[in-house]
């Protein structure tokens, strides 16, 4: 009677030592079939793993904040550049409209004086015009070197991002490896315990 409760016990146990290994079994197989969700569900299921993913995720959404930011800021330059010319424009216009009048009205010019101050006001405003293009030239090399300066640093940071991933590529095929080894292992009790 004592043999066949311990026979009946030890058979029970057998039971749910083999149950307990063909669930790990399978939950290694599911684990191991690997596609991107089931990586992400390994990844997000193992905090050590997480931590640099977590990392990339965040370095890659500054990256992009940084990056709309900067495209914003570059928009609204080239909006006040194109503005400031225009006004500029307009204003060198009004003044020479207004030189023009004031000189050729002047009742005690005489004719030689009207050409003189007309040849003037031309000099006058090819000088402002070379002036205002230069203005444009140096904010155009003002924004230039501003996204030379964006793109070195967007170069780093991919840089960093593609050192990242390379890390993150080793510590997943490490992880399968481990993983494999050990439902090799699983697999071979598994046939042990179902010779026996």
């Amino acid at each position: 009677l004592k043999t066949l409760y311990e026979k009946a016990c030890h058979a029970e146990h057998f039971a749910n030592v083999e149950k307990e290994l063909l669930n790990l079994n399978e939950t290694l197989k599911r684990k191991l079939t690997i596609n991107e969700s089931n990586i992400r569900n390994v990844i997000q299921q193992d905090w050590f793993l997480e931590i640099p993913t977590d990392y990339m995720q965040k370095i890659l959404a500054d990256f992009d904040e940084m990056n709309i930011s900067k495209r914003k800021s570059l928009d609204l330059l080239m909006l006040k550049v194109n503005s400031l010319r225009e006004q500029y424009h307009n204003l060198l216009m009004k003044i020479f409209s207004c030189r023009i009048q004031v000189d050729t009205h002047d009742p005690r010019a005489t004719e030689e004086k009207v050409k003189y101050r007309l040849a003037a006001l031309n000099l006058n405003r090819c000088e402002a015009s070379i002036r205002n293009a230069r203005n444009v030239q140096n904010y155009y090399r003002r924004i230039g070197t501003f996204m030379f300066k964006d793109n070195l640093y967007n170069e780093r940071s991919l840089a960093a991002l593609k050192e990242a991933i390379k890390e993150q590529k080793t510590l997943i095929r490490k992880t399968t490896v481990i993983g494999r080894s050990v439902i090799d292992k699983v697999m071979s009790l598994n046939k042990d315990l179902k010779v026996r």
